[in-house]
């Protein structure tokens, strides 16, 4: 689950250096701390993006496992019953 309150998007994630904004903001390029710092968070904000995916297969696979798992149980449990009826019939 998450958390309402936490923001899934970095403040640089849509800085464009070429143009030096940040959404209609200019950032001054003389200043290289701050454009590091911006293309730091950016970095940040790409590589929690492909966090995100990789949890959100994570949690694909974790249920096809246990969905998988509960239809041997049902395929099982369906083969012992019609091994039974079959052998009463008899």
């Amino acid at each position: 689950m998450e958390d309402p309150l936490f923001e899934k998007n970095f403040v640089a994630a849509n800085y464009d250096n070429e143009k030096g904004k940040l959404y209609n903001i200019d950032i001054n390029k003389n200043n290289v701390s701050n454009v590091n710092i911006l293309l730091e968070n950016q970095q940040y904000s790409k590589e929690y993006e492909d966090m995100m995916k990789q949890e959100g297969n994570q949690y694909d696979a974790q249920n096809l496992y246990n969905r998988s798992w509960i239809q041997t149980l049902n395929l099982i449990g369906g083969c012992v019953i019609l091994g039974i009826l079959i052998y009463k019939h008899k």
